[in-house]
């Protein structure tokens, strides 16, 4: 199943950067974990009543509902990646570690992209998380 969500995930590459996104038409980093999830029959609640920097509390309560935080930081394929672009807002995005890196929604370029983690991402990563469904 994982596999499986990567290759969904990948094929959402190029998608463009909406802001409560929830379609192959747009989506913002939650919306894409939502899209692809239920692309494969997993329901998760994609609540869109955020901010355009969400509340950190609140968007941490959301992934728990569906997912269980690794014990450190757990960089394996399939694993949600919790991130912080700034220590005043906190960890306000999220994306989908693969084999080859990380792949999320990216507001700054536009569209879902998929790179390596490098040190400055690497860096952000605050938490991992594995979605329930995958055992």
């Amino acid at each position: 199943m994982i596999d499986k969500f990567i290759e969904v995930a990948r094929s959402m590459v190029g998608v463009p950067y909406k802001h409560h996104g929830r379609s192959r038409q747009g989506v913002d980093c939650v919306g894409l974990i939502v899209v692809v999830a239920e692309e494969l029959g997993i329901e998760l609640q994609g609540h869109t009543d955020y901010k355009k920097v969400p509340n950190p509390d609140t968007l941490l309560k959301g992934i728990l509902t569906h997912c269980t935080r690794t014990r450190g930081l757990s960089i394996t394929p399939g694993n949600i990646a919790l991130m912080e672009f700034s220590t005043v807002t906190g960890a306000t995005h999220v994306g989908i570690i693969t084999d080859l890196g990380i792949l999320h929604a990216h507001e700054v370029r536009g569209y879902v992209a998929e790179h390596r983690i490098n040190d400055q991402w690497r860096k952000r990563i605050k938490a991992t998380f594995s979605i329930n469904e995958f055992g």
